[in-house]
């Protein structure tokens, strides 16, 4: 009791932790410090909001069976599979970190088994062929034809469209560099990807967008300082929500 009392954060250091008191410390101060991207830190915050029944209980008396209770009520609610297991992800992130500092004596969350009845996500839809080809031809000689061919033709995600620059292109072989994305952040920035980098072989439609591109704006490729490959109205490098509104218009 005396070694597990001085694992505790001041905050519960005089009383028997609960499983709330301890997904607060935890998301306040343990969370912030790691490295991982702010959407998924926001994203852990939503999902403690699904562990509201589990708070009053302590922790030293938190069984597999509470969880799993816990999450099978998600799914009579009709909340899909995603959701329960992302759940018990963020809280066998906190009851992790309880487990090496010697609160708790294993993390229950990580034994608790996914109810079979939560709903699965619905498989998703993409464009046929002809579907493609009939996208092409309605974005003929629009401003954003080469952006969204981008998307639709090299499978780039809204904030890698919206981060290429002239010095990832490469006209003479045809090939484009996929080094960076915007993030989805309040402050949307670039920033380099955690995946290795990706070279790309261009088809002809999107060659051709590009270089009516540079003629339109008059910049070289793959020299000088970065400059946006297609730019916002204000000449700056699109937030990533532009390419996402511009996918989900067409």
């Amino acid at each position: 009791e005396l070694r597990v009392a001085a694992a505790l954060p001041p905050s519960v250091q005089h009383e028997a932790p609960t499983t709330g008191a301890w997904l607060e410390h935890w998301l306040s101060e343990v969370l912030p410090n790691l490295e991982i991207t702010p959407k998924t830190k926001s994203l852990h915050h939503e999902m403690a909001s699904h562990l509201v029944p589990l708070r009053p209980m302590s922790l030293s008396e938190l069984r597999p069976e509470h969880v799993e209770a816990l999450l099978a009520g998600m799914a009579r609610k009709g909340l899909s599979r995603n959701t329960c297991r992302l759940s018990r992800q963020t809280l066998s992130l906190a009851l992790g970190h309880a487990e090496r500092r010697g609160i708790v004596q294993k993390n229950v969350a990580r034994l608790a088994v996914l109810p079979a009845a939560a709903p699965r996500a619905k498989e998703r839809r993409i464009l046929t062929p002809e579907q493609v080809k009939a996208l092409e031809e309605v974005l003929a000689g629009e401003d954003d034809e080469g952006l969204w061919l981008a998307m639709a033709l090299l499978g780039l995600r809204p904030g890698e469209a919206a981060a290429l620059t002239w010095q990832d292109v490469d006209l003479e072989a045809g090939v484009l560099h996929v080094v960076q994305a915007r993030k989805w952040t309040p402050l949307p920035r670039s920033v380099p990807r955690r995946r290795p980098r990706r070279i790309l072989l261009e088809p002809r439609t999107c060659r051709e967008t590009t270089a009516v591109d540079q003629r339109r704006t008059g910049h070289e490729t793959r020299s000088g300082p970065p400059r946006p490959l297609r730019p916002s109205i204000h000449g700056s490098l699109r937030p990533p929500v532009d390419a996402r509104r511009c996918r989900q218009e067409r």
